[in-house]
């Protein structure tokens, strides 16, 4: 598989983690399979995984195994 923004090469690889935010509610995900460009970057998730993460993500994140404190940072002027 090629990627879309740069067409370099896609591996799998397991990534730290993924953020969604829903409803101004930041969920972090950990350890995802995902694809994975060797020369930009780029991160790619296959239709399972967005499966997966969707049905958590609709029973409200209750199966999270921890929670963590971020800053929060504003640029604006």
């Amino acid at each position: 598989m090629t990627c879309f923004e740069c067409g370099g090469e896609i591996i799998r690889k397991t990534t730290s983690f993924i953020m969604y935010d829903t409803d101004h509610k930041p969920v972090l995900f950990e350890d995802v399979e995902a694809g994975e460009c060797t020369q930009c970057g780029e991160k790619y998730l296959d239709g399972h995984t967005v499966e997966k993460i969707e049905k958590i993500l609709e029973g409200g994140a209750s199966g999270s195994t921890r929670e963590i404190k971020v800053p929060v940072i504003s640029l604006a002027a």
